[in-house]
């Protein structure tokens, strides 16, 4: 009897603890010890037993292995972001033609950055700080020391001086070179992280108005010094090496610009694209239905296009009052030529209707103004009244000028408005019902702006609609008004009445920001009494973008050469 307990008693251990590992149990409990007596008792014949068969195990117990750590992945760029612009210009790969901001962002980084509001930001560009003396005639520049260029330099505050010397080198394209000339009077750099920079006047705004992107037309990337030097300034046009989170990969004139991602950038990380193409694409029809096919991310787009755009799901960005539309009138103080007559501008003026300009060709997307320079981002902004189309007082105005007629060629240039022909052709009718032959131009913009530089256009001679970025300080756009005073006069102006030499001379040198918005608007008054410019309209630069690849609050940014086609993958909110 004793015998056949203890055989049952291990019997039923053995099948317990082959269950339990059968069900996955965790750590085995201790058995509780059970005296002999808890057993159940039976009744057994006196016969021997057969002896048990032990029972076949359904599972056979093996050692968990460690677990292996799984390698983290290392993020790599992937896929293509496709831009879709109406314009790519000449495709020059020169950064000092602000023409080319649209499509050469992604190989740069500026020397002093900005946040999505528009604000300095020390964190995004190669200026980490910038301090002034008393009069703000010194600046002096920390830099980051962990910035490296494409060819493996790397950057140092001589780079600061470089880029300015670029900027302002002989043949320079940028319409800022004059101006930086005029201003800035040494850059010395004591050590590779300072930079110091003394100008030839007091610039309250100096960081904004030539270090940041919120003044567009100024060369504010960092440039290669060293590389500059070596190769030369035509073979850098030809192959240009920045330090930017994309090099150039290919450039195929009047199709598209490639670029493609280095494998991490010290603000930027890891790229999120391995590919970034801009491709031109002329016409905003062909624009939406890539967009719509999925064969673009991002495109630019017409006031027209924006009820269509949002039936097909994609998200509208808008750059607003990005940009001011004006025609131009050129060489004003050469005294043959029909625009140095100032009722011959007024006339022009006042018989532009400027409120259907904006329900035509805008679907009232737009402002008529008469404020160029002063424009609405501006420190110093006040909108001033725009007047009415008045054909009736434009005809009178031309007979007193005692001109007689005139000759008019009006040469159209497509600086980002989609209607830019149709617009030119709309003036150009109002233009003749006041006994003006106008002479249509088309041109293309770098073309014109070399003519218009060199003061080689035939008299008398407009251009429009031109486009003016916006941006939070103006007193570059006026050193122009200033022409006959040689020490600040700019190539590229419209106007050297001297009337406006203190006026500028005021504006450059305000060492605050209330005798700058003092002076500013004083100046833009004696500008719009004179009718130097004929502004059109304020109006925004507007986007479609894909939801699947572009985030619905991408800023598109805040000039109109620039579009922040980095924001898309800026990993700060």
């Amino acid at each position: 009897m004793r015998s056949a307990r203890v055989r049952t008693f291990g019997l039923s251990m053995i099948i317990m603890s082959l269950v339990i590992a059968a069900c996955g149990g965790g750590s085995t409990p201790t058995p509780t010890q059970t005296s002999a007596t808890a057993l159940p008792t039976t009744t057994t014949p006196a016969t021997t037993p057969p002896t048990p068969t032990p029972p076949t195990p359904t599972a056979i117990p093996t050692r968990t292995p460690a677990p292996t750590a799984t390698p983290t992945a290392v993020p790599v760029p992937t896929g293509t972001l496709r831009f879709a612009f109406d314009t790519l210009a000449d495709q020059s790969l020169s950064p000092d033609f602000t023409a080319t901001h649209v499509y050469v962002d992604p190989m740069f980084d500026y020397m002093l950055g900005v946040d999505k509001k528009g604000r300095l930001d020390a964190t995004r560009g190669f200026v980490t700080s910038w301090n002034t003396n008393q009069d703000s005639t010194v600046w002096t520049l920390k830099v980051r020391e962990d910035v490296v260029f494409h060819n493996g330099d790397r950057a140092s505050a001589k780079d600061i001086k470089g880029t300015v010397d670029y900027g302002t080198r002989p043949g320079s394209r940028s319409s800022a070179a004059n101006t930086t000339r005029s201003a800035i009077g040494s850059i010395d750099s004591p050590d590779l992280t300072t930079s110091v920079v003394t100008l030839k006047s007091s610039r309250i705004f100096f960081p904004i108005e030539f270090l940041s992107p919120l003044d567009s037309q100024t060369v504010s990337y960092l440039m290669p010094t060293d590389y500059l030097q070596k190769v030369g300034d035509a073979a850098y046009a030809r192959s240009p090496v920045g330090s930017g989170p994309y090099k150039l990969n290919t450039n195929v004139i009047g199709d598209k610009v490639v670029y493609e991602a280095l494998p991490k950038h010290w603000y930027y990380g890891v790229p999120k694209f391995a590919v970034l193409e801009f491709r031109s694409i002329p016409e905003t029809a062909t624009r939406v239905a890539l967009l719509r096919n999925g064969d673009a991310d991002i495109a630019r787009i017409g006031e027209q296009q924006v009820a269509q755009v949002k039936a097909n799901g994609l998200n509208i960005q808008n750059k607003s009052g990005s940009q001011i539309a004006s025609v131009f009138l050129y060489q004003q103080w050469q005294e043959t030529n029909p625009l140095s007559n100032i009722k011959v501008r007024q006339a022009l003026s006042l018989a532009v209707d400027r409120q259907t300009i904006v329900d035509t060709f805008l679907a009232g997307q737009g402002v008529p103004t008469v404020n160029y320079p002063l424009q609405v981002k501006d420190q110093a902004f006040v909108r001033l009244p725009a007047p009415k189309q008045d054909l009736a007082k434009a005809r009178q105005l031309l007979a007193e000028s005692g001109l007689g007629k005139i000759t008019l060629n009006m040469h159209i240039v497509n600086t980002g408005i989609e209607s830019s022909t149709e617009i030119m052709e709309a003036i150009a009718v109002e233009w003749e019902k006041i006994g003006i032959t106008v002479k249509r131009i088309p041109v293309q913009l770098a073309a014109f702006t070399a003519e218009w530089v060199a003061e080689k256009l035939p008299n008398p001679s407009v251009a429009g609609p031109y486009t003016a970025s916006t941006r939070p300080v103006g007193s570059r756009l006026v050193v122009g008004l200033a022409g006959a005073d040689p020490t600040i006069r700019t190539a590229n102006g419209l106007s050297r009445d001297p009337d406006f030499v203190p006026l500028v001379k005021a504006i450059l040198g305000a060492t605050t920001v209330e005798t700058y918005n003092t002076n500013f608007r004083a100046l833009q008054q004696t500008v719009t009494d004179k009718a130097v410019y004929i502004p059109l309209f304020e109006a925004g630069t507007l986007f479609a973008s894909r939801p699947q690849t572009v985030p619905a609050d991408w800023n598109p940014g805040f000039s109109v050469f620039g579009h922040n086609v980095l924001g898309v993958i800026d990993p700060k909110p």
